[in-house]
């Protein structure tokens, strides 16, 4: 069940993919964003980690239209070419409108200028800003229980959008390369859980009793000790206490 990386850089973006969302199964994926070159850019991305990104169906692709100015692509990826800047939510609506529609698509890339295109900022009166738009994806992620990720350049910025959409279960990448190799994560982890009772074999932590002296898991023999608790064979580590 362990999910190995080919790049160092890959590690934590990975842990952060199992961590917040929902494993996966199947090998279609759909892009919604906005963004011609960002589009093409994501599509590379999860066609490189060994995913699929097939065409909409043609009555999904009338609904887009309905929604889109008419210059829109709608193939997958949908580019919304822009129109995100006048109501960020726009993000979690199409994606809903395409996963209700196309139901075989098995994840979602979002894409685009989110978070701090022009300042951050969006028009008076707009339903929803950067910040309280970000939870609808982690909420519609945890409806639908399908995995979300999201790629805008802004992503490594410390602003109140990314840190909202993180913690409501989606992971932000400023690394376009990071959505397949994420989703690809996501979906050798559902793969591995399917096999059935093959996979169950997990040990779970014993149960701390009040005679049990606390672990520091911060330190490095407390983390082997965690780890010993989860059933990982590891050789006996202790701490001395002087020389």
């Amino acid at each position: 069940g362990v999910v190995e990386v080919r790049q160092l850089e890959h590690l934590l973006p990975v842990a952060e993919a199992l961590m917040r969302c929902p494993s996966m199964l199947g090998n279609d994926i759909a892009i919604v964003g906005s963004g011609g070159g960002h589009s093409t850019m994501c599509t590379d991305a999860v066609e490189s980690a060994g995913l699929a990104v097939p065409a909409y169906s043609e009555e999904l692709r009338v609904e887009l239209r309905k929604r889109l100015p008419e210059y829109a692509p709608t193939m997958n990826p949908v580019d919304m070419t822009g129109t995100f800047t006048k109501d960020p939510s726009e993000f979690a609506t199409l994606s809903e409108l395409v996963l209700q529609m196309d139901p075989h698509f098995s994840g979602v890339v979002n894409y685009g200028l989110y978070g701090l295109y022009k300042g951050g900022q969006v028009p008076a009166g707009a339903p929803y800003d950067y910040v309280t738009a970000a939870p609808l994806l982690g909420q519609l992620q945890a409806k639908l229980g399908k995995p979300f990720v999201f790629y805008t350049p802004y992503a490594d910025r410390s602003h109140a959008s990314f840190t909202a959409m993180r913690e409501s279960g989606v992971p932000c990448f400023d690394n376009v390369a990071l959505v397949g190799v994420a989703l690809a994560a996501l979906q050798q982890r559902g793969r591995y859980l399917a096999r059935g009772e093959e996979a169950k074999g997990l040990v779970f932590p014993e149960p701390v009793t009040k005679s049990q002296a606390p672990v520091d898991y911060g330190t490095e023999v407390g983390a082997y000790e965690l780890l010993r608790r989860f059933g990982v064979k590891l050789p006996e580590v202790r701490t001395t206490s002087s020389a």
